[in-house]
């Protein structure tokens, strides 16, 4: 997901930009399942679950608003 978008960020072109920016949006879906196997597992406790998990929040946030900007 983070090389998505600065591939994205280096683009010249604003549509090749967008194009990045909406692959990193599923990529950080599928980080948030690995996290949830994570704790499933027990590789992480849960606090340290909701912590990332919030994290991957505000990214998508920005994510969104950056995408709904262009």
């Amino acid at each position: 997901m983070p090389a998505n978008i600065v591939e994205g960020f280096r683009r010249q072109h604003i549509k090749d930009s967008i194009r990045f920016y909406n692959q990193a949006d599923p990529s950080l879906e599928e980080l948030k399942y690995h996290l949830l196997l994570m704790k499933d597992l027990e590789y992480i406790r849960e606090d340290q679950y909701q912590q990332v998990l919030a994290s991957t929040e505000e990214v998508g946030k920005l994510l969104r608003a950056c995408l709904e900007s262009s």
